[in-house]
C-alpha cells in the first residue's frame, strides 16, 4: 500500500482500501497502442485508432476491434475512415461514434455494428483533440476548453450547451451516470445534467494522476484508472471510485496490471474494461473489472427496501427501511445533500422509519445515501417541490 493513499484516506469517507475484482480477458487483438479510443454499443465493447511513436516514428492506425464478453474474443471489424488519435468517442445502445482528434477539419463518423459500415455525421461545431466526453442517454457530449456540444443522433444535429465552469485541460477523463456526465480535469470535478442543462462542482479527486488516466462507470459510480502525476514518465496503478449520491471519493485496491496512461475503458452492464496504453511500451493487455460495494449479499438495499414518502416533498417527509433481510443494519446514517455535493443533513438511526423535515430549503432536486460504516449501501433522489 502506498503511503501517500493513507494520508488521503484520513480525510475521506473510506478508512481502509476497498476490494475489487479484476481478471485479466483475452488480449485486444490489434497492435499495442495508446491514445486510441474505447465505447461499448449494446452489449459489446470497441477498441481502434490510436498511435505508438516508441522508436521515434509515428504510426497511426485506422482498424477497429469488437470485443464480445460472452465468448472473451475478438473479431476484427471495418476500419476507422481515417486513421488518427486522440479523438474523441462514446457509443449509445445502437451506434458508435468517432471523431475529431489528430484529423484534419475535426470530421466525426458512425458506426453501424449491424451493417458493420461506417458513415459521416454533421459537423462539431466546436474541435477536441485530446480532450474528452461522455453520454447521457443516447446523445453523446464533446468538451473543448470550456466549450460543449451535444450530438443528438435521432436527427444528426450538434447543439452548443452552456459552458463548462472551467477550462478543459488535455488528456483529462470523463464518465457518466444514467441522468449526468463527469469530467475530471486537473482535481477538479464538474458534473452536467442535461435534465436541468446545468453543472455543478463536485469534490475535488484526491488521487495522485494529473492527466491521462481513463475512467468508467459501474452501478452509477464512477471509477479513475492510473494515468500520470505530473510528468509523462510518473505512471501510477491507483484506482479511485466516485460516489455520486455521497459525493465522495474511495481509495480502491491498485490496478493488477501495469502502471499506464493513455489507455481506453467501457462499461458493458455492470462489468468495466480496461485496456492498451503505454508507459513507454505500447500494451495490449485487457482487463475485467467487477466490484460489490458492500461484500456480501445480505448486506445490500435495494429499490424494495427503501422508501421515500411523500417524494415529491412538501415538508416533512420519512425513509422506511426494510430491515427483513438487512438484520446486520444495526446503526446506520441518512445523509441528505445538495445537488452541488453540499451536505444539508444527516441522521444516525437504527430505525426502519425516520422522519425528516425539508427546514426551508429550496425546491429543486436533493440526493440521499444510507451510509453504514463509512460504506454508502444504498443512494437515491429527493424532489422538493
Amino acid at each position: 500500500m502506498k503511503i501517500i493513499l493513507v494520508f488521503f484516506l484520513t480525510f475521506f469517507a473510506a478508512s481502509d482500501l476497498v476490494a475489487s475484482e479484476w481478471s485479466q480477458k483475452a488480449n485486444f487483438a490489434g497492435q499495442g497502442r495508446h491514445r486510441g479510443v474505447g465505447i461499448s454499443i449494446g452489449q459489446k465493447g470497441y477498441i481502434g485508432t490510436g498511435h505508438h511513436n516508441g522508436n521515434g516514428t509515428n504510426i497511426s492506425y485506422d482498424d477497429w476491434w469488437e470485443f464480445d464478453p460472452s465468448t472473451n474474443s475478438w473479431t476484427q471489424k471495418a476500419n476507422v475512415p481515417t486513421a488518427t488519435y486522440g479523438s474523441i468517442a462514446w457509443g449509445n445502445s445502437t451506434k458508435g461514434y468517432v471523431g475529431a482528434g489528430f484529423v484534419p477539419g475535426g470530421v466525426y463518423h458512425e458506426f453501424d455494428p449491424v451493417t458493420n459500415t461506417w458513415s459521416n455525421t454533421s459537423s462539431c461545431p466546436i474541435s477536441a483533440t485530446n480532450l474528452d466526453c461522455f453520454m447521457v442517454g443516447e446523445k453523446g457530449y464533446v468538451l473543448s476548453t470550456n466549450g460543449m456540444a451535444e450530438y443528438n443522433p435521432s436527427n444528426d444535429m450538434w447543439t452548443i450547451k452552456p459552458p463548462c465552469p472551467t477550462n478543459i485541460s488535455t488528456w483529462s477523463c470523463a464518465f457518466e451516470t444514467a441522468s449526468s456526465g463527469f469530467i475530471k480535469s486537473n482535481s477538479n470535478l464538474y458534473e452536467y445534467k442535461p435534465s436541468n442543462n446545468s453543472w455543478a462542482l463536485r469534490a475535488n479527486f484526491p488521487g495522485l494522476m494529473t492527466s491521462g488516466g481513463t475512467a468508467f462507470s459501474v452501478q452509477g459510480k464512477g471509477y479513475i484508472v492510473c494515468g500520470y502525476s505530473g510528468g509523462l514518465g510518473n505512471v501510477t496503478s491507483e484506482i479511485w471510485e466516485f460516489n455520486p449520491g455521497s459525493n465522495t471519493w474511495m481509495a480502491m485496491d491498485d490496478f493488477p496490471g501495469t502502471s499506464r496512461r493513455f489507455h481506453v475503458s467501457f462499461t458493458i452492464g455492470n462489468k468495466g474494461f480496461v485496456g492498451t496504453g503505454t508507459n513507454g511500451t505500447n500494451f495490449n493487455d485487457f482487463w475485467q473489472f467487477s466490484y460489490d460495494p458492500l461484500g456480501a449479499e445480505e448486506f445490500m438495499l435495494t429499490n424494495t427496501n427503501v422508501k421515500v414518502f411523500p417524494n415529491p416533498i412538501s415538508d416533512d417527509f420519512t425513509f422506511s427501511i426494510d430491515a427483513e433481510r438487512n438484520l446486520n443494519m444495526k446503526e446506520y446514517e441518512i445523509q441528505i445533500r445538495s445537488i452541488d455535493g453540499k451536505l444539508i443533513q444527516k441522521r444516525k438511526t437504527s430505525s426502519v422509519m425516520t422522519n425528516f423535515n425539508r427546514n426551508g430549503e429550496k425546491s429543486g432536486v436533493y440526493f440521499y445515501s444510507i451510509v453504514k460504516n463509512d460504506e454508502t449501501m444504498f443512494t437515491g433522489k429527493l424532489i422538493f417541490k
